[in-house]
């Protein structure tokens, strides 16, 4: 799940650091994939925390079966540090996602929505349903490009776009600083428990 999320976030950065450089810079060509990076920035991956064997643990008390108080501790926090990383998830993607870039595109209607390969990974799109996404790429092919250049080309809708895919940046990072603390902390918890055994 952590890996996963990790993964959909660097594809995502991937597109949207394409979508800034174009819009710094009057010399890049406008892409099809440039388009989807644009497009793509209120996609996300989110986390939820269910594990019904801790859950039971904590509930019944049976937690203090282990002898290991250290362990049993750091179990504890680690699950406080799941739910919360879930739940600064969920806020950021309330408040910069649905809160501020959705309502921003749909508003100014300044591009429309693509799939782009974070969200066809995520998903897990069939072949045939990303050949058709493909056909309407090219169908929409020339309007896109004309999208980008508009937004380029406008002082005020560049800095717009570039202000969200910046926010949008700052989100993806903090997702996946909060994804690596969880990773090094399970992986701690797993060597500590295998050493029991």
């Amino acid at each position: 799940m952590l890996t996963a999320t990790m993964d959909f976030n660097s594809t995502l950065a991937n597109g949207i650091n394409e979508a800034i450089q174009f819009l710094r810079s009057d010399s890049i060509e406008p892409t099809d994939k440039i388009y989807r990076g644009l497009s793509s920035i209120g996609g996300r991956r989110t986390l939820t925390l269910h594990n019904p064997t801790y859950l039971d643990l904590l509930n019944t008390g049976n937690l203090s079966l282990y002898k290991d108080y250290d362990l049993c501790d750091a179990i504890i926090i680690f699950y406080q540090n799941f739910a919360s990383t879930v739940e600064i998830l969920q806020h950021n993607n309330h408040e910069h996602v649905d809160g501020v870039i959705l309502p921003e595109m749909i508003r100014d209607n300044d591009i429309g929505f693509a799939v782009s390969e974070a969200i066809n990974n995520a998903v897990g799109f069939s072949e045939e349903d990303i050949k058709n996404q493909e056909n309407l790429m090219e169908l929409s092919h020339d309007s896109w490009m004309a999208d980008l250049n508009m937004i380029r080309s406008s002082p005020s809708k560049k800095k717009k776009w570039l202000n969200m895919l910046e926010l949008r940046m700052m989100g993806i990072f903090i997702s996946d600083k909060k994804c690596e603390e969880l990773f090094l902390q399970a992986d701690e918890l797993l060597q500590r428990i295998e050493e029991i055994r």
